[in-house]
């Protein structure tokens, strides 16, 4: 069994599964500190079901707000709610739950990944080693590729801010925006405003070649320039705004691979979408099967196919700005288990999966498989040598 998994960034419920699943894990984080994230966070009912089966319901209710919406009520129908929460609130609650079981590093920026063996080096020199590096930073996307990964504009920028509900209920045209909370959409025919329930407000508007940033800070005069003219309301809500963070809008093509060629680095969550907890989920679900180091490779193309698919219709949809009217999608996205999806998979491919590989000494060159389009898959086993083409089915 592999005795060290390493994993980088924001991958706290990665950490978590992997050593629910007996692997050792180490996190390098270049923040500073863990949870200092000015946003909201959107729970959905597939992310709640995980985060209640791993003994997180309680502090969710505390730190969470519940939309009444009646556009969102659909959502108790799949078993679990849809809550928003504060982004920082969201990492404390899944660093309390993974600290037990997982060394990290903050402040740790790498300089340099060597896939081979993995090594990972660090800004202070320091290399450290591991079985399996798991990826969940953009930047890392690029080893996967093998080439510069550059996103496209998508022509929008938004500028998001946090206004303390104490200042709203302090005037009476906004007190009932945090009394009756809400998930409300307001636009124009080139602007949107998004309004979270913690109170969150993100406000897309045309792009005006800003840089590509998630910490870029904005103008806040700029935003009520921008915005002029709105509703009363608004113009209340945006000269409440203390300051604002100016994020490019970008969108990039999904991958042909989520497996770097050696087999030793694998991408999950932000390095090419935004499901992380799932990948989580399904990751140390399929690795507690592993029983030896020559079945890494194998196990990690079975994590894809569980969720190649998913994540990549999951992605194109969201540039459907309309997608939350649709029934049909909302079934497919809040209905999912991903413990289930995992465990099913296993039941039906598992045994021939692992009938693939030997615990001799073995490498594999190319492998995809399970599920994915049938290609030559090149095993060496000592001496021998041989060529399976095979899809699980």
């Amino acid at each position: 069994m592999a005795d060290h998994t390493m994993s980088k960034e924001d991958s706290l419920t990665a950490a978590y599964c992997l050593a629910q699943a007996g692997y050792k894990v180490t996190i390098l984080e270049v923040a500073p500190a863990i949870g200092d994230i000015d946003a909201d966070i959107q729970v959905s009912p597939n992310l709640t079901h995980l985060l209640i089966r791993w003994g997180l319901g309680k502090r969710l209710k505390e730190v969470a707000v519940k939309p009444e919406a009646s556009t969102f009520r659909r959502c108790e129908r799949y078993g679990a709610p849809y809550y928003h929460t504060h982004g920082a609130d969201f990492y404390r609650m899944g660093y309390g739950l993974a600290e037990p079981h997982y060394t990290i590093h903050t402040n740790c920026r790498v300089i340099y990944l060597d896939t081979s063996k993995p090594t990972i080096t660090r800004e202070s020199g320091e290399v450290v080693h591991a079985d399996l590096a798991i990826g969940v930073d953009v930047t890392l996307r690029q080893h996967v590729v093998g080439r510069a990964d550059q996103p496209r504009p998508t022509g929008d920028v938004a500028y998001k801010a946090i206004i303390p509900t104490e200042k709203l209920l302090q005037d009476p045209d906004l007190r009932p925006l945090v009394e009756k909370p809400e998930m409300v959409g307001r636009m124009d025919s080139r602007r949107h405003i998004m309004a979270y329930n913690i109170y969150n407000l993100v406000m897309v508007h045309p792009d005006n070649d800003g840089e590509e940033s998630w910490t870029a800070n904005g103008s806040t005069d700029e935003i009520r320039v921008e915005f002029s003219g709105w509703e009363l309301r608004i113009q209340k809500l945006l000269a409440m705004i203390p300051s604002t963070l100016n994020w490019k809008l970008m969108d990039r093509d999904p991958l042909e691979t989520w497996i770097h060629k050696d087999g030793k680095l694998v991408l999950l969550g932000d390095s090419y979408h935004l499901m992380l907890v799932d990948d989580a989920a399904v990751l140390g679900n399929i690795f507690s099967h592993l029983a030896h180091r020559s079945q890494i490779v194998l196990l990690l193309h079975a994590y894809q196919s569980i969720r190649y698919d998913r994540a990549t219709a999951i992605q194109d949809s969201a540039r459907n700005a309309n997608q939350w009217a649709d029934k049909e999608k909302n079934t497919i996205q809040f209905a999912y288990d991903a413990d289930d999806e995992a465990e099913e998979w296993w039941r039906k491919h598992g045994h021939t999966l692992m009938g693939l590989c030997s615990p001799g000494r073995m490498q594999i060159e190319v492998v995809k498989l399970c599920n994915r389009p049938c290609q030559t898959v090149t095993l060496k086993d000592g001496q021998t040598r041989r060529n399976v083409d095979e899809r699980v089915d």
